[in-house]
């Protein structure tokens, strides 16, 4: 997985250059930045839940907790 991340932040990092290479706002550039960085961490979290959570777990969850077990 950690190489996965590497992966990632370098094309995060070549994306940065080439969008300020064609000239892109900085307040543009750093909200793709933001967004990419933010799908990164999402990405890292849900691999390593996998084995705790999975759709099955999760839609017992919400049958049970907040659909009130009616179904």
């Amino acid at each position: 997985m950690f190489w996965i991340g590497i992966l990632f932040a370098l094309i995060m990092l070549a994306d940065w250059f080439m969008q300020k290479k064609e000239g892109v706002r900085l307040k543009t550039r750093m909200i793709v930045l933001i967004i990419s960085g933010c799908f990164l961490v999402i990405s890292e979290v849900v691999f390593n839940m996998k084995e705790q959570w999975n759709l099955t777990i999760l839609f017992q969850y919400l049958r049970e907790t907040m659909l009130g077990r009616s179904f």
